[in-house]
């Protein structure tokens, strides 16, 4: 027989064999799937699909329902068979308010069926989110290795709290597991020597944080902070490193972009003290020839107090080169510079810089904006990558720094060309605190609440020791309160709720993160604007809003000017509780309530007995002979209403 025919037959035999084969497998794979999430056969469709990724071939399995309200399921696979991400969507609405009550224990199991391998190794986070409006409880599991975090090796798992049915499971890790015989040992001499590097490169400064209240308007928190969160000692290298890829070199931020008004065209000749058009652009080619660019767009912002020239160039030969540039209306300081760069192969953003830029990089600066200098911190400058280096210059005013404001500028190595150039400073001068805990007690508290330590992270797919804050945290100057990156929802826990008459009403919600700092309830206590705005904020908006932003709310509701420490009445806490919540009306009602129903109602007005008389029907208010809608609101009183009104079926509710 022909060897060619033969070779052929054999190449046909091993092809349709691998078929089968695969095929065979996969079919092996869905009835593992099914049988491990519970799958039905009630599904209208069925799909699998292969993907390429960092992890190797994954395989994509969908179960779809066409009809409205109907369930979705889609599972990743990865080709050691290891289930990477499930998650299950269905368009059923919450309709009350579940105790999540030994849910973990329910995550723990569904974490040990699903990756029964290394389920071990994943320690569940003391803290949890629940999330009332959705019916979800979400929970948080830590890779550890030689009792040492993992970062970036995290597993999340959600379960429906009304049937305890898994509903997401997610591995943030994107590359193939690393076995932990793989992971480099520790030891105290590493971790003696990442603390003086921490100390040195990455400690704790004295500064603000700058927030804006709109119209011009700013305030400022005092903190004590790192000044870059995302800063890590690497070990090994002696060096400080990032935790994540999100090198200086971010999108280009529009310069001064909070606060930035235009000014309109017809008003810019009334504009005093700002310099034309034509001068602006003379300024800019101080920095930049023109040459072979055309103008495209130009306008004049108003920034605080400050005015801004914006151009715009586009290529005349080329369309798709550009280069933008700002210049201060009275000054003539360059705020900010983009100019046309070409690619290079050698340029790595995460590299080591090779050449000390350092003076080039003052006397662009110098030149931008004369006496810049001083409200800079050189010896704080952050600097990354070889070829282009990507250069961070904090802002100080004093010894105060003010975290996000500074300087930001790319500059290559060889031709010394500064290719981007940023100046981010908020138009605010901060007052110095009247009180300060001072560094050391910060350092005491960030340390202990951020968890410093040493830890692994994987940097081109390889596990490193690396030294830092687990949770990067800022701590208050004057306080000493943390804020920072917990990663998970609090909860709160009270050991006087024997003394409270709805103790499991509150309990549940602190469990949700609905309540009061501190472990003491105070049921009788009586609540302020600030107590009703901060538990509405956290049962109205998963994972809350700006404080700023709930009183803008309730001064819109209201048309009354907020006041943080005015108590509140029960008849102003029932009546905000239903506005915040979207009923209208009841201030137009009439008196046609039962005067007989509480002895006292004579004593209140047609509004206040909608609003008392209501809330009672609704069972939001628990009264028994008397409404007392003029006696203070009480912690007890607030939380209840809050209770039944989560607990409210959406269809009645609304």
């Amino acid at each position: 027989m022909n060897k060619k025919y033969i070779s052929l037959l054999l190449a046909l035999i091993l092809f349709v064999t691998s078929c089968v084969f695969a095929e065979g497998n996969e079919e092996k794979e869905v009835v593992r799937l099914k049988k491990l999430f519970s799958i039905d056969d009630s599904f209208d469709q069925f799909d699998v699909e292969k993907q390429s990724s960092e992890l190797g071939e994954m395989t994509g399995y969908h179960w779809y329902n066409n009809g409205p309200g109907g369930t979705n399921i889609d599972i990743l696979v990865d080709d050691k068979g290891e289930i990477r991400s499930y998650r299950k969507y269905t368009e059923e609405e919450n309709k009350k308010l579940y105790d999540p009550q030994g849910l973990e224990e329910v995550a723990d199991k569904y974490l040990k069926e699903i990756y029964p391998k290394g389920a071990k190794e994943y320690i569940r986070d003391d803290k949890a989110s629940y999330f009332e409006k959705s019916g979800q409880g979400r929970f948080y599991y830590q890779r550890k290795v030689n009792d040492l975090v993992v970062l970036g090796d995290t597993i999340e798992i959600n379960i429906n709290m009304a049937n305890k049915e898994l509903i997401g499971f997610e591995r943030s890790l994107e590359i193939p597991t690393i076995s932990a015989k793989d992971f480099p040992k520790a030891d105290k001499s590493l971790t003696e020597k990442g603390k003086q590097l921490f100390e040195k490169e990455l400690g704790l400064v004295k500064g603000f944080q700058i927030f804006s209240k709109g119209k011009g308007l700013y305030d400022e928190i005092p903190y004590y902070a790192m000044l870059n969160e995302n800063k890590l000692i690497d070990l090994k290298q002696e060096k400080v490193i990032r935790r994540q890829e999100d090198f200086l070199q971010e999108e280009a931020k529009e310069v001064a972009a909070d606060g930035l008004s235009l000014v309109e065209q017809k008003g810019i000749d009334k504009v005093k003290d700002v310099i034309s058009k034509e001068e602006a652009e003379k300024r800019i080619q101080e920095f930049f020839p023109l040459k072979g660019f055309k103008l495209e767009r130009s306008f004049l912002s108003k920034y605080g107090e400050d005015h801004i020239w914006r151009m715009e160039y586009m290529g005349e030969k080329d369309e798709g080169q550009w280069a933008s540039f700002a210049i201060h209306g009275k000054t003539k300081a360059l705020t900010h510079l983009s100019i046309p760069t070409k690619n290079d192969e050698k340029q790595d953003p995460s590299g080591t810089p090779k050449v000390d830029l350092s003076k080039e990089v003052k006397d662009f600066v110098d030149k931008a904006e004369k006496g810049l200098e001083d409200h800079l911190d050189f010896g704080k400058k952050e600097i990354e990558g070889s070829l282009v280096q990507f250069i961070h210059i904090p802002r100080k005013e004093g010894e105060f720094y003010y975290f996000g404001d500074g300087v930001s500028l790319n500059i290559h190595e060889k031709t010394k060309e500064i290719q981007y150039y940023n100046k981010e400073f908020t138009p605010y001068m901060a007052k110095a605190p009247k009180k300060d805990i001072g560094l050391e007690k910060a350092k005491e508290i960030a340390y202990k609440e951020g968890k410093l330590s040493t830890m692994y992270m994987y940097v081109d797919k390889k596990p490193i020791l690396v030294f830092g804050l687990e949770n990067p945290v800022r701590v208050h100057m004057e306080t000493g309160k943390v804020e920072g990156n917990s990663g998970s929802q609090k909860s709160f826990i009270y050991r006087d709720l024997k003394d409270s008459k709805y103790p499991k009403e509150i309990e549940i919600l602190g469990r949700y993160g609905i309540g009061f700092s501190g472990d003491t309830w105070d049921s009788k206590k009586a609540i302020t604007e600030k107590d009703l705005l901060t538990l509405y904020n956290q049962a109205l908006y998963d994972g809350g809003r700006d404080l700023e932003d709930m009183i803008r709310i309730f001064e819109k509701l209201t048309g009354e000017k907020y006041s943080s420490d005015k108590e509140v009445s029960t008849f102003y806490g029932t009546k905000i509780s239903f506005k915040l919540n979207g009923f209208k009306g009841l201030d137009q009602m009439k008196d046609v309530f039962n005067p007989k129903l509480f002895k006292d109602s004579g004593k209140h007005n047609d509004q206040e007995k909608a609003y008392l008389y209501s809330a009672y029907a609704m069972g939001l208010l628990d009264r028994e002979g008397e409404l007392k809608g003029h006696d203070p609101m009480t912690r007890d009183d607030l939380a209840h209403m809050i209770y039944q009104i989560l607990n409210f079926k959406t269809e009645e509710f609304y």
